[in-house]
């Protein structure tokens, strides 16, 4: 995936502080306790781990996400999407506009929009819930 390139040393520019994915006292043993409740809770929810840094500050390493299905229909701009790539992998993006039959997603530090179109076919749901785990667990 790739990141946005920074230029600095323009003059009146200001130079802006690299925001650390949000954390919290649950531990990564915790954090599958926390998200088996509220998969639980829902019909169809599924849980897995956040990878990489597409989508930090919001999440990244260490964040346990909670996805709840929802009907294609339904989708709307700017909702947080988990679909399967062509790869079998699973990506979770932001949705940023709807083309033919599917919809352009992006990673919120990626320099340009995913290559695969989320559709009705790919798509496994919402992101319901983020647990993000203390770093170093």
């Amino acid at each position: 995936m790739a990141c946005p390139a920074f230029i600095l040393g323009l003059a009146g520019c200001e130079t802006i502080e690299p925001v650390a994915p949000p954390s919290s006292t649950v531990s990564l043993g915790s954090d599958r306790i926390v998200a088996r409740i509220i998969v639980e809770g829902g019909k169809d929810r599924i849980t897995g781990m956040g990878h990489g840094v597409s989508m930090a500050p919001l999440y990244g390493e260490n964040t346990r996400l909670v996805i709840a299905p929802v009907h294609f229909e339904k989708l709307e701009k700017g909702m947080i999407v988990a679909y399967v790539n062509y790869q079998g992998r699973r990506v979770v993006h932001k949705l940023a506009f709807k083309q033919g039959k599917g919809w352009v997603a992006y990673g919120l530090n990626n320099d340009a929009y995913d290559h695969q179109r989320v559709t009705s076919d790919n798509l496994l749901g919402v992101v319901y819930a983020v647990i993000n785990s203390a770093p170093g667990g």
